[in-house]
């Protein structure tokens, strides 16, 4: 992963009309990628040419990734709206998640508009309202490469043995996929 490959993914999603494909590690290699670029804008000299390069470099990813994430958001709400069905396989594995609770909220609403027009008082059962993402403690049984978390915040990389505070959906996906195990307060 480069600057290169998030500014084309970044001018396919801008171009199209429909959602883009994006590898499902997309975010996890991102994240990487400018976790190194910052670490080596750290080691250089900041009135260096390479060391203003980098900085800049990373200042561009951030907007560009800013762009991507809140374009690419929107139109999972369009499709979720106009009640398309997105192909897992063009949404990477965070966005996968945020798809599944979007369109968990779309169902419950559709329930509250039936209930109502039959004359029923309708029952929310799906919908948890939270202010604030959730956190989970999590013990790291492998090592894995950084990650965006539900929040779009960087976590990582992280070696076997760490332990972090990750946003619960993260956090009970790794702990399905056996990464990564809860450590109960």
């Amino acid at each position: 992963m480069d600057y290169q490959e998030l500014y084309e993914a970044w001018k396919r999603e801008k171009k199209g009309t429909e959602l883009q494909a994006l590898d499902k590690k997309f975010y996890s290699n991102l994240s990487q990628y400018i976790k190194d670029q910052i670490e080596d804008s750290e080691t250089l000299d900041e009135n260096a040419i390479k060391g203003r390069l980098i900085a800049r470099e990373c200042m561009n990813m951030k907007r560009l990734l800013t762009s991507l994430v809140e374009c690419r958001y929107r139109k999972i709400l369009k499709e979720v709206l106009d009640r398309k069905q997105i192909p897992l396989e063009i949404l990477t594995d965070e966005e996968e998640i945020i798809y599944s609770s979007i369109l968990s909220t779309r169902n419950e609403t559709d329930l509250i508009l039936k209930d109502t027009l039959r004359g029923r008082v309708p029952e929310i059962k799906e919908i948890r309202i939270v202010e604030k993402p959730k956190r989970i403690l999590v013990r790291f049984l492998q090592a894995i490469p950084a990650i965006v978390g539900q929040d779009i915040r960087a976590y990582g990389p992280f070696k076997a043995e760490d332990v972090a505070a990750l946003p619960f959906e993260n956090a009970e996906i790794l702990i399905k996929r056996g990464v990564a195990k809860e450590v109960e307060v």
